[in-house]
């Protein structure tokens, strides 16, 4: 990989940024994971409100306006599946339903390669973030266009304390520069291939798309996030999750 080509080829398109303010944009939908930690329940195909969790995240990426294609990465036998949820709900965005690898990271490689040709930006989404606000995901996409690599993050409520591998306290960081990071994730779409292309070729694992990304040298930007953008890991994630449902109908 080398690197200092695709530092050329962003500085080419920082003219195409200026011309082209509406790029675009594919959302990448990794959704092939095992959910260990729900009890033995699909994360993915849990309810809330009697609607499965990857629906309401695909009715939320169809209803923003600067997410112009959809591709989900499933594990293969649940491709059907997510096909037929896609035609229930009326998400008209998407274009393919691809095999997700073993892990997150080939996943989001799997199907970043199978967005169109079009796309100049590429939009990480987990499928088990429901409910992540259409005007949220677009304004991080606005500032992906803008800087080739953003994410929605919210401040961190808890002290946050490091531990040392023997269990004890090692140091506390200091609050006011931790952010949890979110979804959207926004790239740059030849950025976060060449990444993943990278990874692959150093054998590197990562859980979060920006880490992938941050190790070619590239700075990612932040956006406010929503502190109701929670992502579906536990049964009491459901729970959640309904309540604020709840709340915004009220």
């Amino acid at each position: 990989m080398n690197v200092k080509n695709l530092v050329a080829k962003m500085i080419d398109k920082r003219k195409e940024r200026e011309e082209d303010p509406r790029p675009f944009c594919s959302a990448v939908v990794p959704a092939a994971g095992n959910s260990t930690r729900m009890a033995g329940c699909d994360k993915q195909f849990s309810t809330l409100r009697g609607i499965p969790v990857l629906a309401h995240t695909l009715m939320n990426l169809e209803a923003c306006e600067a997410v112009d294609e959809i591709v989900v990465a499933t594990r293969t036998e649940e491709i059907p599946h997510v096909a037929r949820l896609a035609a229930e709900y009326g998400i008209t965005k998407l274009t393919q339903v691809v095999s997700g690898g073993d892990t997150r990271g080939k996943s989001v490689a799997r199907g970043a390669a199978a967005c169109s040709p079009q796309a100049r930006l590429i939009a990480v989404y987990d499928g088990a973030r429901p409910l992540g606000t259409p005007e949220m995901i677009a304004r991080t996409i606005a500032l992906g266009a803008k800087t080739d690599a953003a994410v929605a993050v919210v401040p961190m409520k808890d002290t946050i304390k490091y531990m040392s591998d023997e269990g004890y306290i090692d140091h506390t960081p200091d609050r006011v520069h931790l952010r949890a990071a979110q979804m959207p994730q926004v790239f740059d779409a030849a950025l976060l291939k060449a990444a993943y292309a990278k990874a692959e070729q150093d054998g590197l694992e990562y859980t979060d798309d920006c880490a992938v990304v941050e190790a070619l040298g590239k700075r990612v930007y932040v956006c406010d996030g929503e502190t109701t953008n929670i992502k579906i890991t536990t049964p009491d994630d459901l729970i959640l999750a309904e309540a604020i449902l709840e709340a915004r109908d009220a």
